[in-house]
């Protein structure tokens, strides 16, 4: 066994909280290989030394039962939805009109000499009002 297979299983130990010093293969590595010794017995000391510590606050609390929390959030959530769904939706905003109609109406010819007639253009119309124009013209024939 090498250094760092020892090392790997002293580790291995002291996870296990087992005292690495009463495993039979450490033993017969740290006879084989001496010099080895001072290392793992202060890496056994700073073990002990860290398992002996208390923490310095205290153990968390046990998880509280979670259905209370998760009933309220189910009850708000139905709530809410029940509130959007009875509440009476306002009526959409009034759209941009459009050109509804248009209309070339020839009104009296003068002599053969000219036409005149009116140009009626819807402009806009909305469900509540409408926008007109009239113009009259005289073009010569």
């Amino acid at each position: 066994m090498n250094e760092t297979t020892l090392l790997a299983r002293v580790q291995e130990l002291l996870d296990a909280r087992r005292d690495p010093f009463d495993d039979a293969e450490v033993v017969a590595c740290l006879d084989a290989h001496p010099e080895w010794l001072p290392q793992l017995v202060a890496l056994r000391a700073d073990a002990l030394a860290l398992a002996s510590l208390r923490p310095s606050r205290p153990p968390l609390a046990p998880p509280r039962r979670r259905w209370p929390r998760v009933g309220s959030a189910v009850f708000a959530a139905a709530a809410a939805a029940l509130v959007t769904t009875l509440l009476p939706t306002p009526p959409p905003p009034p759209r941009a009109g459009r050109i509804v109609t248009a209309q070339f109406t020839e009104l009296r010819a003068r002599a053969h000499l000219a036409a005149t007639f009116v140009v009626n253009d819807s402009l806009v119309a909305t469900p509540t009002s409408r926008l007109q124009t009239w113009q009259t013209r005289s073009e010569p024939r």
